[in-house]
């Protein structure tokens, strides 16, 4: 024996144990669970499917059109940008004129 003397407080309680439950006691309860409950249609799977995708496709669609009215969608670059000249000919913007100021100079 080692070097701990054995507990009789916890022999009693061994004694007092239950044995293990048998091998296919879960799959009993399982099957009994499984019979007692009525089988949901097919249906109502599909509903909720359906209900779920129809949820989260409103949701895109309104955080899309409150993104959209909160943050307008951004304009081309002015180089891209067509303006109507005479008639219906559309002629690009001009180019804006960069100045680079350095050192104090003036252009």
């Amino acid at each position: 024996m080692s070097d701990f003397e054995r507990d009789p407080e916890l022999d009693q309680m061994r004694a007092l144990w239950p044995p293990a439950a048998p091998a296919g006691l879960e799959e009993e309860v399982l099957r009994a669970f499984r019979r007692s409950q009525s089988p949901a249609p097919r249906r109502r799977y599909w509903m909720f499917a359906a209900a779920g995708v129809a949820i989260a496709a409103v949701g895109m669609t309104g955080g899309i059109l409150i993104d959209r009215a909160i943050r307008p969608a951004p304009k081309s670059p002015p180089a891209l940008q067509m303006i109507k000249g005479n008639g219906s000919k559309f002629v690009p913007v001009k180019q804006p004129r960069l100045v680079v100021i350095s050192r104090g100079e003036q252009p």
